[in-house]
């Protein structure tokens, strides 16, 4: 039984991540050459996931990290931008256009990190050109997982990082849990013996909240290619049983039905890989 869930310092082993890709490319070969700070900016600063990335950032000023400013889909939504004493913006391109900003965080809904990476991109080429400097300032992406919600969207998110040169780091967070790495230690000892099968359970409440259709913002959450515990919920496990195992996923066998809650999105099922 592990205790895989978020913890605030899985998500400062993110944060710490982006930062040291960023100090490392900018003290180059010298380590003594002081660099400015890691200047991160969080889109999608909501209190389920954002938010945490924000105190993560916050949390690692003396590791060299600064949260710049953050942008969110409505202007009133001030929320993020207030506690911490930072702008907000609500076009990603402006933000990265206007700021000087070496890493970003993506914690929007899945389906939108695409468009976003775009004009992320977009707007950190146009200070580049405008400003006359040799390189993009911009070096990381860090994007929640799942990177996309179809794997054509996923592979178009990594070439247009790889042509602009930025690193993209993908949130799973679990990966960092001390149970984790410890399972993945014993697992993978040469005196453990060759693994023949795995069998894992994690279980957590859903509130009726959280599909609740009468806020536009939240709908997304029931639709099909959108949400659904599958897409948003499962790459958790998925990731962890590679990342334990050191196997990859060969083989999958699922059956899936939308019978509690009558939704486009599955909410019953099982999957065996």
């Amino acid at each position: 039984a592990l205790n895989i869930c978020s913890s605030p310092s899985s998500h400062r082993a993110h944060i710490l991540q982006l930062t040291r890709r960023y100090l490392g490319s900018a003290r180059g070969a010298d380590p003594l050459l002081m660099a400015e700070a890691c200047r991160i900016a969080v889109v999608g600063a909501g209190p389920l996931v954002g938010m945490q990335h924000c105190q993560a950032v916050v949390a690692l000023r003396d590791a060299g990290a600064e949260l710049a400013c953050v942008c969110q889909r409505r202007p009133d939504d001030r929320v993020a931008a207030e506690r911490f004493e930072v702008p907000v913006y609500t076009d990603v391109e402006e933000m990265t256009r206007l700021q000087s900003l070496h890493g970003v965080v993506i914690a929007a809904p899945t389906h939108l990190h695409l468009p976003i990476v775009e004009k992320c991109l977009l707007g950190a080429r146009v200070r580049q050109e405008e400003l006359g400097e040799p390189v993009l300032a911009l070096k990381a992406l860090l994007v929640e997982k799942p990177i996309c919600e179809t794997l054509v969207a996923a592979m178009r998110l990594v070439q247009l990082a790889e042509e602009a040169g930025v690193e993209i780091l993908v949130g799973h967070q679990r990966r960092h849990s001390a149970f984790v790495r410890r399972a993945r230690e014993l697992v993978t000892r040469a005196d453990f013996g060759p693994l023949r099968g795995l069998s894992a359970e994690f279980s957590l409440l859903k509130p009726d909240s959280y599909f609740q259709r009468d806020d536009p913002r939240l709908a997304w959450r029931g639709q099909k290619g959108k949400g659904g515990p599958v897409l948003i919920n499962l790459i958790h496990d998925v990731d962890l049983l590679r990342f334990i195992t050191g196997h990859e996923i060969s083989t999958v066998f699922a059956s899936l039905s939308s019978m509690a809650r009558q939704d486009d999105v599955e909410d019953t099922g099982a999957v065996t890989v």
